[in-house]
C-alpha cells in the first residue's frame, strides 16, 4: 500500500499545503492519507495530538492505529483518538480509502508570539515515523 503523507515541506510547520484534490490526484486503488493538521489551543485541558480514522478499521488495522496513539503517547504527548473524523472541509465521499489525521495543538509547536519551538522537529519526526509505519506493514504483508 502507498502511503500519501500531506505534511508541510516548511520544517517550522505541521500543516499539510496539499488541497483535498491534491490528495485525490495522488491516489492509487490501494494508498493510505495521512494527513496533518493543527489546532488552537481554546479549552484548559486538551490533547496534544489527536489522531483520527475514518474507515471501518478491522481488528488488526484496529490495532495498528492503537500503536499510532502510543508512538505519541510513549513520547509523553497527550493523545486521543477520534473516529470517524475528518479535516476542514474534508467529506468522507472524497476518501474512499484509509484516511489517518493526526491533528497536533499548536502548543506544542508554536511560542505565544507564532514562532516555531524546538519540538517542532521532534513532532514532524514522530509523524514521518508514523508514515514508515505503515510503510513497513504493507510490506511485510506483501511478502
Amino acid at each position: 500500500m502507498e502511503v500519501i503523507l500531506n505534511l508541510s515541506q516548511n520544517p517550522d510547520e505541521i500543516t499539510g499545503t496539499m488541497t483535498t484534490e491534491e490528495l485525490k490526484s495522488q491516489m492509487t486503488t490501494d494508498c493510505m492519507v495521512i494527513d496533518c493538521r493543527s489546532f488552537p489551543d481554546t479549552l484548559k485541558v486538551q490533547p496534544h495530538i489527536r489522531i483520527s480514522h475514518a474507515w471501518d478499521a478491522t481488528e488488526p488495522e484496529q490495532a495498528q492505529i492503537q500503536r499510532v496513539v502510543e508512538m505519541f503517547s510513549d513520547r509523553c504527548y497527550m493523545t486521543e483518538e477520534i473516529i470517524d473524523e475528518f479535516g476542514d472541509g474534508i467529506d468522507s465521499n472524497d476518501f474512499p480509502h484509509k484516511y489517518l489525521g493526526i491533528w497536533v495543538n499548536q502548543r506544542c509547536f508554536l511560542n505565544a508570539d507564532g514562532t516555531p519551538k524546538d519540538s517542532v522537529k521532534k513532532i514532524r519526526e514522530y509523524i514521518n515515523m508514523v508514515a514508515e509505519y505503515f510503510k513497513k506493514i504493507d510490506d511485510s504483508e506483501d511478502k
